[in-house]
């Protein structure tokens, strides 16, 4: 167990997610955000790129995803370690710094957290006791074809346990404002990326014991952590992501928009004019979703 020499004092313990009143969220790699391929520390990171958010006008901060990770490529979303931040940019304390020094400007931080899948690597979960201890024992279940990862077995109490677990840890031993929930949709779907799948138990492709946890994560983080914000990447039309009728997140993550303004700003500027809708579509199509949920019955 890593044990600091002396445990890091927070300066900012203050601060109240609560009063970013809409989030203006910028999304970051902390050793990608150095220029011409350096690498960040996390106290680079804080002393340098933070005052240029801050300066920018954003109120919150989402580190994508920093989970230990053995692959560097996969950004780190194949997690080996989840209750370790990376150690390529430095110590844990160096990490709690740079969120302190975020709260210090007024910025929310957000953990890009990973609890769809983890790594095939040795030194990770795979088959942990030699039998499928957390990933499903299920071959048509356990495993994301395109990603190369194993998947939990969100039915078992035990691995709910662990992963409740590493959430609550991110948000109260690093004083994290919020998870943004990664893959949800892969989560959700038994029929994700895959070939060859199996039904539920009623037949259908929707993963009963992962919608199940999700309802569960918010409850508990909303409860432990009131205040905390909790946004689901989810990608799909599955109904009622937000509120507590549904699977309880505060926010979805508008991954369409970015994904059609990124289309847009890399397209000759003469040709814009005939590809506005990229810039407006997920917000219409937001408008048109509202209003069917809010039509009486």
């Amino acid at each position: 167990i890593w044990m600091p020499e002396h445990p890091y004092e927070w300066r900012n313990n203050g601060f109240d997610p609560s009063r970013v009143e809409v989030p203006f969220v910028y999304e970051a790699h902390v050793g990608m955000g150095g220029e011409e391929g350096r690498v960040h520390t996390y106290r680079e990171f804080a002393d340098e790129v933070l005052p240029r958010i801050a300066r920018l006008g954003y109120n919150t901060v989402q580190l994508m995803a920093i989970q230990e990770h053995p692959y560097y490529g996969s950004f780190g979303y194949h997690v080996s370690s989840f209750f370790a931040p990376s150690s390529r940019f430095g110590e844990p304390e160096d990490l709690k710094y740079l969120i302190d020094q975020a709260h210090g400007l007024g910025i929310a931080v957000l953990l890009d957290w990973v609890p769809a899948h983890f790594c095939k690597d040795e030194q990770g979960l795979l088959e942990f006791d030699g039998t499928c201890l957390y990933e499903y024992g299920d071959s048509l279940k356990w495993e994301h074809e395109g990603w190369g990862t194993r998947v939990f077995d969100y039915g078992k109490g035990e691995v709910r346990s662990f992963l409740l677990s590493s959430a609550m840890w991110w948000l109260r031993e690093y004083h994290m404002d919020g998870l943004r929930v990664d893959a949800v949709a892969s989560m959700l779907y038994l029929d994700y990326g895959r070939s060859q799948w199996r039904p539920n138990r009623n037949g259908g492709r929707e993963n009963l014991e992962a919608v199940e946890f999700l309802q569960l994560l918010c409850r508990t983080v909303h409860r432990e952590r009131p205040g905390a914000l909790m946004i689901a990447e989810e990608s799909t039309a599955w109904p009622h992501v937000t509120g507590n009728e549904g699977l309880g997140f505060d926010l979805k993550w508008n991954m369409g928009w970015m994904n059609d303004l990124c289309h847009y700003l890399k397209m000759d500027p003469y040709f814009r004019q005939y590809h506005h809708k990229d810039v407006t579509f997920s917000m219409v199509r937001s408008e048109e979703y509202t209003s069917e949920l809010q039509s009486p019955i």
